[in-house]
C-alpha cells in the first residue's frame, strides 16, 4: 500500500481502512463483433493506492468462471478551472477494460481513474479492500459522473479460458 497523505493540501493525517463490499453481476452489450460495457462513474483516489482482493472462487460457482472487468482510463494535464487540485480529469478517449478472474487481486495506483468494480458472470463477487483515507472528502476520493446519456462505453475482448487480460 502506498501512503502519499503527506503532500495533500488538508495535512490531515490518514490511516490505513479495509472494507468488505459485494458486487452484483453487470451485463456486456454485443455491438456487431464487439462486446461493450457501459460506464457511468469513474472515481480515483489521488493520495493512495487501492487494493481489491476478490474472495469468491470458482469452485464456489459450481465451477463457473467468476470474473470482472478493470476499467482504467489515464489522466488529462490539469487546467486552472479543474475541480480535481493539482491532477487533471480522466481521459475518456482512452479508458481500457481488462478481464480478471477470482484468484487476481488489483491494486489501483495512487490517482488512478477507474470505474468501479464490474462483475460479469453469474453471481455476486465479495472484494476486500485496502487503502489509506483522511476524511477529507476531496482527497479521499474524486469522481466523474459522465455526462453523456447513459454515460460512456469501453471494448471489451473476449474472455480467454486461460483467464489472461488481454487488451
Amino acid at each position: 500500500m502506498r501512503n502519499l497523505y503527506a503532500s495533500a493540501f488538508s495535512s490531515t493525517p490518514s490511516k490505513p481502512v479495509m472494507n468488505m463490499f459485494s458486487c452484483f453481476p453487470r451485463a456486456l452489450r454485443r455491438r456487431d463483433k464487439s462486446l461493450l460495457f457501459d460506464i457511468e462513474i469513474l472515481e480515483r483516489h489521488p493520495y493512495t493506492t487501492q487494493t481489491f482482493t476478490p474472495l469468491s472462487s470458482s469452485s464456489s460457482l459450481g465451477g463457473k468462471e467468476a470474473r470482472y472487468l478493470v476499467i482504467v482510463a489515464p489522466t488529462l494535464p490539469s487546467t486552472p478551472d479543474s475541480p480535481f487540485q493539482q491532477m487533471g480529469p480522466p481521459d475518456l478517449d482512452n479508458v481500457r477494460a481488462f478481464w480478471a478472474h477470482t484468484g487476481q487481486a488489483v491494486t489501483y495506483g495512487a490517482g488512478t481513474w477507474h470505474a468501479p468494480m464490474a462483475v460479469v458472470g453469474v453471481e455476486r463477487m465479495d472484494f476486500v479492500v485496502v487503502q489509506f483515507v483522511n476524511g477529507v472528502a476531496q482527497e479521499d476520493c474524486q469522481e466523474v459522473m459522465l455526462e453523456k446519456e447513459g454515460g460512456i462505453c469501453v471494448e471489451v475482448k473476449e474472455w480467454e479460458r486461460e483467464g489472461k487480460a488481454r487488451l
